[in-house]
């Protein structure tokens, strides 16, 4: 089980405070300039919010313009050759953005018993599928019988810890783990990551 939202990767929430007296609209469709522009506009508009350096907002409000455009127009065809561009840069952004939030992969994981049999040693194998380096992972771990009893782990109902080390983008790494002592009844166990940060080495 892999779980990547952690306190220190989750930001600020943004509350802004909107008087009620003030009428905000939800998107420009709704603007009168928006429901006023001419197929020609719409495409015009489009491709400078497009650009040279799309992000989520410019992308999702260039869609809005093109789709804008009606078949009889002029500009449709034009207007449909952009649009795939502008849906695939869409695509591409919402991609990262998910893999940003949760970039870590457990590929494999096995434990054994170490240190004359007191302690769980684990070989955890990461996968980082964002293009940043990924470190400081924290996880925790259970223990069972064999009888499927909890046992926890060495902290009381699970195992914690952080592995100071760093899975480079887009590259696998098999990390060993001393988890330290562990309950000798333990036969099965667990490792779920809880948290990360994106590093610079």
């Amino acid at each position: 089980m892999l779980n990547s939202n952690s306190s220190r990767n989750k930001g600020n929430e943004n509350i802004s405070n909107t008087s009620s007296n003030v009428n905000v609209p939800k998107d420009i469709s709704e603007t009168d300039d928006f429901k006023r522009q001419p197929p020609e506009e719409h495409l015009k508009s489009a491709k400078s919010l497009y650009g040279t350096n799309p992000n989520k907002d410019s992308v999702e409000n260039a869609l809005k313009h093109l789709k804008a455009i009606p078949e009889s127009a002029s500009e449709y065809k034009e207007t449909q050759s952009l649009l795939k561009k502008v849906e695939k840069t869409k695509k591409d952004i919402e991609e990262k953005e998910e893999i940003d939030k949760q970039p870590l992969e457990i590929t494999g994981s096995k434990w054994r018993r170490g240190a004359f049999g007191a302690a769980g040693i684990w070989t955890v194998t990461f996968y980082n599928r964002s293009e940043r380096p990924v470190g400081d992972i924290e996880y925790k771990t259970r223990y069972f019988s064999e009888t499927g009893n909890n046992l926890g782990g060495t902290g009381g109902i699970f195992s914690s810890g952080e592995i100071q080390k760093i899975i480079p983008p887009k590259q696998k790494r098999a990390i060993t783990i001393n988890d330290g002592f562990i309950n000798r009844e333990a036969v099965n166990g667990t490792f779920e990551v809880t948290g990360w940060r994106f590093v610079n080495p």
